[in-house]
Order: structure tokens, then C-alpha cells, then sequence
């Protein structure tokens, strides 16, 4: 008797794996030709001053997602990762470590953002919305982000091709891209 209910448990099993199994559902990668970080992991990024002062910054994790499928079966639909590029760099001689990505969200927003980070101890954050993101980034050379009460920077400047071209201190120091 036992044998004929797990005959039967299997049947019905694959029954509905059958019925609800595996709907795949693709998911879009950050889109290919708009790289706004061409950079790679172990690239220096130095920035000099008006003083001619360089603070230098090794990229950590350089990522841009790339399309992938998702499996929805018996528990319910899972959603996809918003597709995203960006970089993030190891802490430098001063203690700062800087992130910057850009993700673009289900309802078509691009969401810019920049982290400045001092030693673990604090942190600015900051980011800008813009809408249509597609468009916006296949238009668009130059992304500015700008923060409020900056304790480590204020602004950023993001240029496609090029990555971040110069930041801002909470002192109004700008520094650029040594290139």
C-alpha cells in the first residue's frame, strides 16, 4: 500500500510540475554602448587639485549586469534585478573609498548615485532620478549628482566614456581626472 501512495504522490508531483512548472522570464542587462565606467579592476584613477595635490583611487569591483533568465514556477513570480553599472574603488592613502552606479528601475527611472565613504566612521550619499531612462542615457554625455550637508564631497561629474571626471569637497575643492 505504501508503494502505491508514493506511485501516486509522484505522479501527481510531476502533474503539476507540468501544469505550474518553470516559466522563464528574461531579464534585461544594463544596456550594451552606454558605458559610463570604462574601467577595469586594478585601474588607478587619480584626481589632481588647483594646489596640483593628486589623491590617487585603485578600482575594487568594476560590474555591468548582463541579461539573465529567471525561473517562476509553483511559489510565485520572482522579479528581476533592475540592470545596473558601476564601480567601486579599495579605501585610498586617505582613508576615502568612493562607489558610483547607475541603475535603471521597472517603470524606465535611471537612478545616479555616488557614495564617499571616510574610513567606515560616515558617509555621503547622494543620487538624482531621471525619468525615460532608455532615452536618457542614449542622449545624454554628462551626469552631475549633487548632495546636501556633504561632510566628504558634493558633487560628482560622470562623462560616458570616460567614467568620473572630477568630485567635489564639502570645502569646495574640486578635483579632476588626471588623464
Amino acid at each position: 500500500m505504501k508503494k502505491i501512495y508514493t506511485i501516486i504522490y509522484i505522479i501527481l508531483i510531476l502533474f503539476l510540475i507540468t501544469i505550474f512548472g518553470c516559466r522563464k522570464e528574461k531579464c534585461p542587462g544594463f544596456p550594451t554602448g552606454l558605458n559610463f565606467f570604462p574601467y577595469s579592476k586594478g585601474q588607478e584613477l587619480k584626481f589632481i587639485n588647483s594646489l596640483n595635490e593628486i589623491k590617487s583611487f585603485i578600482i575594487e569591483e568594476k560590474y555591468s549586469s548582463l541579461p539573465y533568465e529567471l525561473c517562476n514556477g509553483l511559489y510565485g513570480k520572482c522579479a528581476c534585478e533592475p540592470p545596473k553599472s558601476g564601480f567601486f574603488t579599495y579605501q585610498n592613502q586617505d582613508s576615502i573609498q568612493i562607489q558610483c552606479s547607475l541603475e535603471i528601475w521597472d517603470n524606465n527611472v535611471l537612478e545616479a548615485s555616488s557614495q564617499f565613504r571616510y574610513s567606515y566612521l560616515y558617509s555621503d550619499y547622494f543620487f538624482k532620478e531621471f525619468s525615460n531612462a532608455t532615452t536618457f542615457l542614449s542622449e545624454i554625455d554628462t551626469i552631475t549628482i549633487e548632495g546636501n550637508n556633504s561632510k566628504i564631497c558634493k558633487k560628482v561629474v560622470i562623462v560616458k566614456e570616460k567614467g568620473l571626471v572630477s568630485y567635489t569637497t564639502a570645502d569646495g575643492e574640486e578635483w579632476k581626472l588626471v588623464e
